[in-house]
């Protein structure tokens, strides 16, 4: 648990920072990573939470016992993963506000934070906000079930952005319940847990794919600082006609899937939290063409873009030779890097941001790092360290 004595999360930023020479790095990861606990992150909201109610920690770790149910606060306390559903429900036990709530989910869980087109995540946040029970939310989410569907095509004509304007109608406050019940019903065909922002963002990476081939054809182009560059939904896409493909045979979806997977095994059978943490929830064909395609699985629902998947495609088109002139700002340019990572892609689709203690962050962060700062032409590309990374990582070279 981090402490004023001990930030562990500094520790492994300095670290990403530092560790140029892909030995250390590893040796870093696989000895002396330290990897966010849920268990401990479950420990310090309870004490937090404590302290901010003036509530002796053994009464307050009796209370939630009731309220949790006693073998699912053990095995909590224990490390067993929680889920949404129960990062929720903890959530309403601790009186959590909504912003409070959002972090625990996000940053203590790695979980998906609510959304603005869930209608279910909007009472949630609403319940949390007015220190409503846990029964009184699920009560109002099942009078308005018939608001819950996926609606990934609403009509929306003329608003841009579905999720910020619902959030803005949202944060106007409400004066009674009769009021929010009545913005549920005034924006129903708006409603929707279809993750919109994280498939038209993973589409349009794939798409810029496509384009511009494999890899190596892309990065054996050197188009300098004098080549046109146009940002649109955060992500920077280099316009140059050189990067297209000059033939007509299409880089296959098959490709395009082993290329952003970068040699990360998509079964790992170990023990090893770190490699676990890597490991899990890797590109695979079959799954990336249902998102793509919006096809509904055996429970009803339309699959969605992970947070993976996203991260591994925007290195795939932006983790490639950091181009410097002399005099350039590299540190300024890296943060603007990781910038964009997360405020305009991670951000907008409701998805945490980069942890350093995250092991798979980690070792995004320390490829990009090494990229922008190592003098070796052998580290200047973020794609090609992490593929070395996994290759040692999991024993594949």
């Amino acid at each position: 648990m981090e402490n004023s004595n001990v930030n562990l999360t500094q520790i492994a930023m300095q670290n990403a920072y530092d560790s140029y020479d892909l030995d250390e790095s590893l040796r870093f990861l696989l000895q002396d990573f330290p990897i966010r606990r849920t268990e401990e992150e479950f420990a310090k909201s309870i004490a937090s939470k404590a302290v901010e109610l003036n509530m002796p920690l053994a009464d307050l770790e009796r209370q939630l016992r009731m309220d949790l149910g006693a073998v699912n606060f053990s095995n909590w306390k224990k490390g067993k993963p929680i889920s949404r559903d129960s990062a929720v429900k903890i959530a309403y036990a601790l009186h959590m506000g909504g912003e409070e709530a959002q972090s625990f989910l996000t940053h203590s869980c790695w979980l998906e934070g609510f959304y603005y087109r869930d209608c279910k995540d909007v009472i949630y946040l609403y319940g949390l906000d007015n220190h409503w029970s846990y029964e009184q939310a699920k009560e109002l989410i099942a009078k308005y079930a018939w608001l819950d569907s996926q609606n990934p095509e609403p009509e929306a004509a003329g608003i841009n952005n579905l999720t910020e304007t619902l959030k803005n109608k949202y944060d106007k406050a409400f004066r009674s319940d009769a009021e929010f019940e009545a913005y549920l019903v005034d924006n129903s065909r708006l409603f929707g847990s279809f993750r919109r922002t994280a498939y038209e963002r993973f589409k349009e990476m794939i798409g810029e794919l496509e384009k511009y081939g494999d890899y190596e054809n892309r990065i054996d182009n050197e188009i300098g600082k004098e080549a046109l560059r146009e940002k649109g939904n955060g992500i920077e896409r280099v316009v140059d006609s050189q990067y297209y493909r000059n033939d007509h045979d299409d880089i296959s979806y098959d490709e395009i899937c082993k290329e952003i997977a970068m040699g990360i095994p998509n079964v790992f059978k170990g023990k090893e939290n770190v490699l676990k943490a890597i490991a899990g929830n890797v590109p695979i064909r079959s799954t990336m063409s249902e998102i793509l395609n919006k096809t509904v699985d055996k429970s009803g629902n339309i699959k969605q873009a992970p947070r993976k998947y996203l991260v591994l495609a925007w290195l795939m088109l932006n983790g490639a030779n950091p181009d410097f002139d002399e005099g350039d700002n590299k540190e300024a340019d890296f943060k603007e890097c990781i910038t964009s990572l997360n405020d305009h892609l991670l951000k907008p689709c409701g998805m945490h941001l980069l942890d350093f203690r995250n092991p798979f962050d980690w070792m995004v962060v320390n490829a990009l790092r090494t990229a922008y700062f190592d003098n070796d032409e052998e580290n200047d590309d973020a794609v090609e360290r992490i593929q070395r990374f996994v290759q040692l990582l999991f024993n594949e070279g």
